[in-house]
C-alpha cells in the first residue's frame, strides 16, 4: 500500500492549551510537509504560495482513498484537515495511523524529540526540537493579537519550513523502525473506535459549571475570613500552608508534621482536641478541597454543543493499554463523598445553582458537605445526556481480583466469583474469626484495601500508603487482628517490624500497628496461596527469559521470552508488554538482625517518566500486576468493540448518530479505567445489553468469572 507521511505547521487565535477540538477549528495550516512512500519530501507554503502547484499535489494525496496517511499526532494533523479554515477534503478515519499512539502502545515515549534517541536514530534524522520551539513562537502564536508574516522575518520562514520538512522526513524514519505488534487488527480498530470517541465527546454542564466558580470563590472569601479571624490576622488565607503550619504548631502544641489531609484527618479523631484547633484544622481540609480548577479547565475546553471534546489520549498510560486523560481529564475525577447520586442531583445541585436562597451552604457540612465538598461531589455530575438522550454506564466488577485469580488458578477464588459469594466477606471471615454473614461494613472495607494492595506482592508500605486513600485507621486493626494471630505469625511480624525500624522503614506506624499489619499480610499470602505463588513464578521466569535469551516460558497464561532489545510478556489474548533493555543485576542482602548476608537479583529495564526516558528497578510484584491490568484492558477493548458494532443494528440509535458530523458517529462517550457510558436517545437501548456485551467478547478468556454492573441517568455518576 502507498503511504503518505505528512505534519502540519499551523496558526490559531485560540491557545492549544483549550485543546484539540477547539484550536484546529480555530486554526489555519500555513506550512504542510509531506513525503510519499521513499520519495523526497515536499513542502507547500501556504502563506506565501497559497494557489501554487504544491497545493494541488498535497490536495490529490488527500483525496486519494488508496494512500494511507501517517502523522506522529494524527488526531491533530486529520482535525487540521476536517475542521481548519482552510480544510482540503474529508478523509476517512481508516486511512489514518499515529506514530504516537504506536508509540505508546509499546511502551516507547511518544514525543518526536525523544523518540528517536530512543529508537538510535542519527541525529542528522531526528527533529531539531529547540529551533522548532523558538520557530513556532515566532510564528504560530499572536503577538498582541497579530499574526508574523513571512516577509517581516524571511530568513526566519526559509528556517522553519527546513525545520516542518525535517519533522516530516524524522516522522518517516521513526514509523519504519516503531514495532507494529500491539498497532495492527483488533488493536488498531480499537485506536480508529478511540478517535471516533474523542470526536463525539461528552455533554458538559455548563450552567452548573459557571454556578459552582460562583459558589466556590464566595467559599474561598469566607474561609480566608474565618481563618483570620481565627488566628488574630496571623494567617491571612486557608492556602497559606505554611504559616498555618506554624501557627497551629505554636498557639496549640499540635506537633503536626504536615497539613495533609491523612495528617490532619488522623489529628480530628481525637475527642480532646481544643475548640480553635479542631475549627482550624476542620476550615483548612475543607478549603484544601477545591475542584475550581477541573470546573475551569471544563469551561475552556467547552465546544460545540457544550460537548467537550479530545480528552483521551490512546495507551497514554503505558505499556499496559490503559488510557490516560488530559484536559478535563473525567479519568482523574475525585470519589463523592457523598454515596447517593439522586441526593446529590436533588440536593446539593439546587443548592449550587442558588446559593441566594441557599446561603446555609457554606455553613452546613451536615446537610451539603460545605461549598467545597459540595463542588467536588457535584463534579462527575457536570457530565451530561445529549438532550432527549440519556447515560448508560458499564463497570466491569472487581475486574483485576478476577483476573488475579484467573492467571493464579486461585480455585477457590474463582467458585466465590462464580456463586456470587463475596471473597472479602470469605476473607474476613478467616482474618478476624467470624462467620463470612457477620463480617462488618468496616471489615469488608480492610479486606477490599488488604487484597487491592497486597494482591501483586505488595506489604505494610502498600497496605499504609491505600488505607490513607480509604480513610481506614490502621490502629484499629490492632484488636481485630492480633488475637487471631498465632505465635508463628507474630514472632515474624515482630522480626519484620525490628527490620523496618532499623532500615528506618516502619512508615511511623506504632508497633503493634506495624505488626498487626504483618500479620494480615502473613494470613493474606497463606489464604491465597496460588495467588502468592504466581508472583513468584512470572519472576522465575523473566529472570530465566534474560538469562536465556531467545527461549520462551509459559506461565500466568502468557509466554514470556527475551529478545536482543526487550523482554516480552505475550498476553493470553495474543498482544505484548515490551520492556526495553532488560538488564541483570545482582545485590548482595545484608540481614540488619542477624548479619546473614544474601545475593539478590533484579531486572532493570528503560522506560517512560514524564517526557524522560530513564532506566527503573523492575520487582515481582511489576510484572504481576502490569499483566492484571493489561489483561483487564484487552477485555474492555473487546467489550468496547463490541458495544460500539451493536448499537450501529439499533435504527433509533443509528437515526440519532445521523444526526452528527460524520467523524462523531459512535453511541459511546467514555472509556474510564475499566467502564464504557453510552449517549443515546432514551429508552434505545438496555443496560442488560451493555452489560452482556461487555463481558461476554472475548473468547480467549473462557473460565475467567466475569462481571459487570451499571447505571442509567441523565448525569454521570453511579446510581
Amino acid at each position: 500500500m502507498t503511504v503518505c507521511f505528512l505534519d502540519s505547521e499551523t496558526r490559531s487565535a485560540t491557545p492549544i492549551v483549550r485543546g484539540t477540538d477547539l484550536y484546529t477549528k480555530d486554526s489555519e495550516a500555513i506550512i504542510w510537509t509531506w513525503a510519499v512512500d521513499n520519495e523526497p519530501v515536499n513542502t507547500w507554503d501556504v502563506l506565501l504560495d497559497p494557489r501554487g502547484p504544491a497545493r494541488k499535489r498535497f490536495a490529490d494525496v488527500i483525496r486519494d482513498d488508496s494512500i494511507q496517511l501517517i502523522a506522529h499526532q494524527a488526531p491533530f494533523d486529520r482535525g487540521i484537515t476536517l475542521h481548519s479554515r482552510n480544510s482540503y477534503a474529508h478523509t476517512r478515519l481508516a486511512r489514518w495511523r499515529c506514530t504516537r499512539a504506536q508509540a505508546y502502545a509499546h511502551g516507547l515515549p511518544g514525543g518526536l524529540d525523544t523518540l528517536p534517541k530512543v529508537l538510535g536514530m542519527p541525529a542528522e534524522d531526528q527533529k531539531q526540537a529547540e529551533a522548532g520551539k523558538r520557530l513556532i513562537q515566532l510564528f504560530c502564536v499572536p503577538h498582541d493579537g497579530i499574526f508574523y508574516k513571512p516577509e517581516d522575518y524571511p530568513l526566519e520562514w526559509e528556517e522553519f519550513k527546513l525545520y516542518a520538512a525535517q519533522d516530516t522526513h524524522t516522522l518517516r524514519e521513526v514509523y519504519k523502525r516503531l514495532p507494529t505488534h500491539n498497532y495492527q487488527m483488533g488493536n488498531l480498530e480499537m485506536w480508529h473506535l478511540d478517535q471516533l470517541i474523542n470526536e463525539r465527546g461528552f455533554g458538559f454542564d455548563k450552567s452548573l459549571a459557571l454556578a459552582a466558580m460562583v459558589l466556590l470563590e464566595k467559599t474561598k472569601v469566607k474561609h480566608d475570613s474565618d481563618v483570620y479571624d481565627a488566628t488574630g490576622g496571623a494567617v491571612r488565607a486557608a492556602t497559606q500552608r505554611g504559616k498555618l503550619l506554624a501557627f497551629l504548631n505554636t498557639k496549640y502544641a499540635a506537633e503536626l508534621v504536615n497539613l495533609r489531609a491523612a495528617t490532619m484527618r488522623e489529628m480530628l479523631e481525637a475527642d480532646d482536641l481544643k475548640p480553635g484547633l479542631r475549627f482550624l484544622l476542620e476550615t483548612r481540609l475543607e478549603a484544601a478541597k477545591s475542584s475550581g480548577a477541573k470546573y475551569k479547565r471544563g469551561i475552556m475546553m467547552l465546544g460545540e454543543r457544550d460537548r467537550i471534546r479530545y480528552t483521551i489520549q490512546f495507551c497514554g498510560a503505558g505499556r499496559t493499554g490503559r488510557d490516560s486523560h488530559k484536559g478535563f481529564q473525567p479519568g482523574n475525577m475525585a470519589r463523592p463523598t457523598i454515596e447517593d447520586p439522586e441526593y446529590i442531583d436533588d440536593v446539593i445541585l439546587p443548592a449550587i445553582r442558588d446559593t441566594g436562597r441557599h446561603a446555609e451552604l457554606l455553613d452546613a457540612p451536615y446537610i451539603y458537605g460545605g461549598g467545597n465538598s459540595a463542588c467536588a461531589n457535584a463534579l462527575r455530575h457536570t457530565i451530561i445526556a445529549a438532550p432527549g438522550n440519556e447515560l448508560l454506564d458499564a463497570d466491569y466488577t472487581n475486574i483485576e481480583p478476577r483476573v488475579l485469580a484467573w492467571i493464579a488458578g486461585e480455585d477457590v477464588e474463582i467458585t466465590a466469583y462464580r456463586t456470587g459469594a463475596d471473597p472479602y466477606r470469605l476473607l474476613g471471615a478467616q482474618f478476624f474469626g467470624v462467620a463470612p454473614e457477620a463480617v462488618s461494613k468496616y471489615q469488608r472495607q480492610v479486606m477490599k484495601v488488604v487484597k487491592l494492595s497486597m494482591g501483586f506482592g505488595g506489604g505494610v508500605g502498600a497496605l499504609a500508603t491505600m488505607s490513607a486513600g480509604y480513610n481506614i485507621d490502621l490502629d484499629e486493626l490492632v484488636p481485630l487482628i492480633l488475637p487471631h494471630a498465632t505465635a508463628e505469625q507474630l514472632a515474624k511480624a515482630d522480626r519484620a517490624w525490628q527490620r523496618a525500624v532499623i532500615e528506618r522503614n516502619d512508615f511511623a506506624l506504632a508497633p503493634d500497628t506495624y505488626v498487626a499489619c504483618d500479620v494480615l499480610k502473613q494470613k493474606f499470602r497463606e489464604s491465597l496461596k496460588a495467588t502468592n505463588q504466581i508472583r513468584y513464578d512470572i519472576d522465575s521466569a523473566v529472570m530465566a527469559a534474560v538469562k536465556q535469551r531467545g527461549r520462551a516460558f509459559d506461565v500466568a497464561r502468557c509466554r514470556i521470552w527475551c529478545t536482543p532489545t526487550a523482554l516480552i510478556i505475550q498476553l493470553p489474548d495474543g498482544s505484548r508488554l515490551y520492556y526495553w533493555s532488560p538488564q541483570l543485576h545482582t545485590t548482595i542482602y545484608v540481614d540488619p538482625l542477624s548479619g546473614k548476608e544474601s545475593k539478590r537479583e533484579y531486572i532493570s529495564y528503560a522506560t517512560t517518566r514524564g517526557k524522560t526516558w530513564r532506566r527503573e528497578k523492575a520487582w515481582a510484584g511489576l510484572w504481576l500486576e502490569n499483566i492484571v491490568q493489561a489483561i483487564a484492558n484487552r477485555l474492555l477493548r473487546d467489550g468496547v468493540q463490541a458495544v460500539h458494532r451493536d448499537t450501529l443494528t439499533v435504527p433509533a440509535i443509528v437515526a440519532y448518530l445521523q444526526t452528527l458530523p460524520e467523524s462523531e458517529r459512535t453511541a459511546i462517550v467514555l472509556k474510564i479505567h475499566d467502564s464504557v457510558t453510552l449517549d443515546v436517545p432514551k429508552g434505545s437501548y438496555t443496560l442488560e445489553r451493555l452489560i452482556q456485551l461487555l463481558i461476554g467478547s472475548s473468547p480467549w478468556a473462557a473460565g475467567m468469572p466475569i462481571d459487570a454492573a451499571g447505571w442509567v441517568g441523565p448525569r454521570f455518576g453511579k446510581r
